[in-house]
């Protein structure tokens, strides 16, 4: 599970040569986005847990030190009843580490939720210095391979505050949705609030009719998913909030009914204006 990651290959990974010396303009260059380490980090969304059509889904973590100093990091797991459990991880200096099962091998917990890490505040002797980044995945395994599905994090920025202490006029949105017999849409969320929050997902046809609005009544620091019912092409999701403030990560989940390759669509949160 523990890996040492030679400082040579550390260059190759973060740095690669140019293939052309012809120099482009500025508006014409691909440029490569660097996620940068953070010591604070959530994973919204993680599965240990049997899936339709005889999958078992589970998740893959990683989670890279790129600095020079050895620490914990704290992990917390939080369920659809709140906290769950908290574990303590060592990392040392420019080491990777990998999970195939982590809410198994970590936690030993069988379902799914929501998991913060933390080496700044939490275990106490943290540092902004503690830097270090996560990636994960859930997946399942069938007899034609391996099918993910890439869990995007957040840094805490990430999660969405809305309701009537946001930003007036805030839109929360995942446009796109298609539920029909080949495919299948979960929305889901994981609660930031220190309340109870009352979150509602309506979901839109194409033409904007709303044909079916979930309801999520989750208490603070907890996790819930559930199914679109209704039939759609083409449509979309939008969110509100039904008490005085909400802070939570927001999602929707595609899923192929025959593979169940999934992908992970965080929303479009903005506010309209008009052109100056």
């Amino acid at each position: 599970m523990r890996k040492l990651l030679p400082w040579s290959a550390l260059l190759f990974l973060f740095w690669v040569p140019a293939l052309s010396d012809t120099p482009t303009p500025d508006r014409d260059q691909r440029k490569l986005v660097f996620r940068t380490p953070y010591p604070i980090w959530t994973v919204p969304a993680m599965a240990n847990s049997p899936g339709r059509f005889g999958a078992h889904f589970k998740t893959r973590v990683v989670i890279y030190n790129p600095t020079l100093f050895s620490y914990l990091i704290s992990a917390k797991l939080y369920g659809p009843n709140g906290a769950v459990a908290v574990r303590s991880i060592a990392i040392e200096r420019e080491q990777y580490l990998v999970w195939d099962n982590f809410l198994e091998d970590v936690f030993n917990y069988r379902g799914a939720g929501a998991v913060e890490f933390d080496s700044w505040f939490d275990p106490p002797g943290g540092s902004d210095d503690h830097e270090y980044s996560i990636t994960a995945e859930v997946y399942t395994d069938s007899p034609n391979g391996r099918y993910s599905t890439v869990v995007i994090d957040g840094d805490g920025s990430d999660a969405v505050f809305f309701g009537s202490r946001a930003i007036p006029g805030l839109v929360v949105v995942n446009p796109g949705i298609t539920v029909n017999e080949m495919q299948r849409v979960n929305v889901g969320l994981f609660n930031e609030w220190p309340d109870t929050s009352t979150i509602l997902a309506h979901v839109g046809d194409a033409g904007g009719n709303i044909v079916q609005t979930i309801e999520f009544n989750v208490p603070a620091y907890s996790w819930a998913q559930k199914s679109i019912s209704a039939r759609v092409e083409n449509g979309f999701v939008s969110w509100t909030c039904e008490t005085s403030a909400c802070a939570a990560y927001l999602w929707a989940v595609t899923v192929d009914n025959q593979s169940n390759d999934g992908r992970f669509l965080p929303p479009i949160h903005y506010t309209p204006h008009d052109d100056p």
